[in-house]
C-alpha cells in the first residue's frame, strides 16, 4: 500500500498497482489511480481525478473546487459487461461545479455532490447507482441497472436513458 501525497502546488500523481492512498492536497491538481482499492483526494482546487482500471473499490474526492472525477472501464466487449465484477465505486465531488462520471462501469456506484452547479453521469453502467445532486442546478444521468437519483435543492435535470428501474427523490430539501 502506498500513500502518495502531493504539494500546495499544481501536482500530477499516479497510483500503482497496490491499494494506494493519493492526496493532492491544494493546487490544480491531476490524480490517477491504478488497480486495487485506491482513494484519491483532490484537495482545494480545480482536480482532475480519474480511475481507468476497474479492478478493486475506488473512493473519489475532489474537495472544494471546479472537480472532474471519473471511473471509467474502456469500452468493453459486449460479454464484458457481465463478467460479475463487485467492486464500489465511490466519487464525493464536495464544494464547486464538478462533474462526476462512471460511464461504462460495470460496478455499483455511488456519486454524490455539495454545492454547485455539477453533472452526474451513469450512462452505459450497468451497476446499481445512486446519484445525489446538491444545492445547486444539477444534471443526473442514470445508466442500466437499477439506479437512484437525488435532486437536491435546485433546479435540477433528470435524464434518463435506459430501460432500467429508476427511482426519483423529487422531495424538496
Amino acid at each position: 500500500m502506498a500513500n502518495i501525497i502531493g504539494t500546495n502546488g499544481n501536482d500530477t500523481l499516479m497510483g500503482s498497482d497496490s491499494a494506494d492512498t493519493i492526496n493532492g492536497k491544494t493546487g490544480n491538481d491531476l490524480l490517477r489511480s491504478g488497480a486495487g482499492n485506491d482513494t484519491l483526494i483532490g484537495g482545494a482546487g480545480d482536480d482532475t481525478l480519474s480511475a481507468s482500471d476497474s479492478s478493486g473499490d475506488k473512493l473519489l474526492n475532489g474537495g472544494d473546487g471546479n472537480d472532474s472525477l471519473s471511473v471509467s472501464n474502456s469500452p468493453p466487449e459486449p460479454e464484458d459487461y457481465f463478467q460479475g465484477q463487485h467492486d464500489k465505486n465511490t466519487l464525493n465531488g464536495g464544494v464547486g461545479d464538478d462533474t462526476l462520471d462512471v460511464s461504462n462501469s460495470p460496478a455499483d456506484n455511488l456519486l454524490s455532490e455539495g454545492d454547485g452547479n455539477d453533472s452526474l453521469f451513469a450512462s452505459g453502467a450497468f451497476g446499481n447507482n445512486t446519484l445525489n445532486g446538491g444545492n445547486g442546478d444539477d444534471i443526473l444521468t442514470d445508466g442500466g441497472g437499477k439506479d437512484i437519483f437525488t435532486g437536491g435543492g435546485g433546479k435540477d435535470k433528470f435524464v434518463y436513458t435506459s430501460f432500467g428501474h429508476l427511482t426519483f427523490d423529487l422531495s424538496m430539501q
